[in-house]
């Protein structure tokens, strides 16, 4: 059961590959508070219609639940905010990489603590050797992208300028892994509460609470219009709700870690073929030898991952 529910986080990634590129090209009409808006507002209403539809849990049940079990919307907000921001500056690849080094290390740490109300999953020795895979292949996917912008920074002469903007932004999609961290394992114990479907509409609307707020004191008040936005631009709404749902479903089944070790391996991939075709509006980056050895990297970690955590 444990080898099968990886392949949800291994999904989810790969809609994570395809929903950073999306909200940096509808970035560009709305700016990145207003992407994100957009996207939970889309997938909140989604998620109504599916709740109505296949709903089983209680959500009245909110009320016997504490505050930090509410606020896994925050965390999703905020992780799509960041990538929206860092994704067309980085490339999607950079980006996810920097996301998954912060996934995978609080990831670990929350399993290995228990944190979150978590099942606590120790630190066994073919579990540390697929957490140690799934680091190398994120600095060798890290370094190898990070070398490309530089020489195309160095070909425009702002290398040094630009260099300090990087590292900001690099911040920011490391947050982001910590973030998503977060977000797993408080969405999956809200979910034991209200149910699945009634778990990942909370999220959704809590992040389109908040964003909207912040998007209106920005703005003034002020709305932005919506003409001229091509319907594949709405779709990160579709993503949001699959991936936060991707993630209640499997945290509980296989532990924190190795949904986040499931969910990098997913975004690497999908990046990948997102950058190397330039879909999304994303500018072309060539696949290069650095990224198809981090993707071999961190397949053979999730594999040593899932078998070390049956041997626990």
């Amino acid at each position: 059961m444990s080898s099968l529910a990886v392949l949800i986080p291994v999904c989810c990634g790969l809609l994570m590959a395809a929903q950073a590129p999306t909200n940096a090209a509808l970035s560009r009409k709305l700016n990145g508070l207003g992407a994100t808006v957009l996207t939970f507002g889309v997938g909140t209403v989604l998620q109504i219609i599916i709740v109505l539809i296949f709903g089983t849990g209680n959500l009245a049940l909110i009320t016997q639940v504490p505050f930090w079990q509410l606020i896994g919307g925050a965390y999703g907000g905020y992780i799509v905010l960041c990538m929206t921001l860092a994704t067309p500056k980085l490339g999607v690849v950079l980006t996810g990489a920097l996301m998954m080094f912060g996934q995978v290390s609080m990831g670990m740490a929350i399993d290995a603590f228990g944190w979150f109300a978590t099942t606590p999953i120790p630190f066994s020795p073919l579990r540390l050797v697929g957490c140690l895979f799934v680091c190398a292949g994120i600095l060798v996917m890290y370094f190898d992208a990070k070398g490309t912008n530089t020489k195309n920074l160095a070909g425009q002469g702002n290398a040094g300028k630009s260099s300090v903007k990087l590292v900001l932004y690099a911040i920011l999609a490391l947050s982001a892994g910590f973030a998503s961290a977060f977000q797993s394992p408080t969405n999956a114990t809200l979910a034991k509460t209200v149910g699945n479907f009634e778990a990942t509409l909370v999220s959704c609307t809590v992040a389109f609470i908040i964003f909207s707020i912040a998007f209106l004191i920005k703005q003034r008040g002020k709305l932005i219009s919506l003409k001229g936005i091509p319907a594949w631009q709405y779709l990160p709404g579709l993503y949001a709700i699959l991936g936060i749902l991707g993630n209640v479903i499997a945290t509980p089944i296989v532990g924190v870690g190795l949904v986040m070790a499931g969910i990098m391996f997913g975004q690497i991939g999908g990046g990948m073929v997102v950058d190397t075709l330039g879909w999304f509006q994303s500018r072309k980056i060539k696949v290069s030898r650095g990224r198809i050895i981090a993707l071999i990297c961190i397949g053979i970690g999730i594999i040593c991952t899932v078998i070390g955590k049956t041997m626990v």
